[in-house]
């Protein structure tokens, strides 16, 4: 008896001393620190799910490193992430079906950086719910940017939203 009470108390100072299970800092998926833009359900605000192309979660953070949790539910869908305002490379994130976790930067230089995840796939490709992040120990979640002040919307069919600009003709998407 003695010997599981010094375990158990072991066992609860090093969680403590550790944080997050995986090491680091995780980052809840209805943080209001978090900036979303397009059809995104909030039905259950702990898991937006996004469905449609364009749909975008935003962010701003400390530290050299951030993992990104999505639960997909064919295995179809393509993301860009966009870091530090690079928009000309994106990384493409090919979600796997189910829950995964994907670390979409590391090795960043320190101070504060920007990521913009954005569903590529349509919504016939099945949705994919947002279930947070992870930042490393001793980094944080920053205030979100300030939305745009001028916004333009289109309405059309797949033309209008570029359906397939990113493949090849008759061939699978570029990645």
């Amino acid at each position: 008896m003695k010997n599981t009470k010094s375990f158990l108390t072991w066992a609860i100072a090093v969680l403590l001393l550790l944080g997050h299970p995986d090491g680091g800092n995780h980052i809840n998926p209805d943080d209001a620190r978090l900036q979303f833009a397009g059809r995104i359900n909030f039905e259950n605000p702990n898991a937006p799910v996004l469905s449609w192309p364009g749909s975008s979660i935003e962010g701003r953070f400390t530290g050299s490193s951030l993992s990104l949790k999505l639960d997909d539910q064919f295995g179809n869908n393509y993301f860009n992430v966009f870091l530090d305002g690079d928009l000309l490379r994106p990384a493409v994130l090919h979600a796997a079906q189910g829950s995964r976790t994907y670390q979409v930067a590391s090795g960043l230089s320190p101070g504060t950086h920007t990521f913009l995840l954005t569903k590529r796939t349509e919504g016939a490709e099945g949705a994919t719910v947002f279930q947070g992040g992870v930042l490393e120990a001793g980094a944080e979640l920053l205030a979100a940017p300030p939305r745009k002040q001028r916004r333009i919307e289109f309405f059309g069919n797949a033309i209008t939203v570029g359906m397939g600009n990113e493949a090849t003709d008759n061939g699978p998407a570029r990645r």
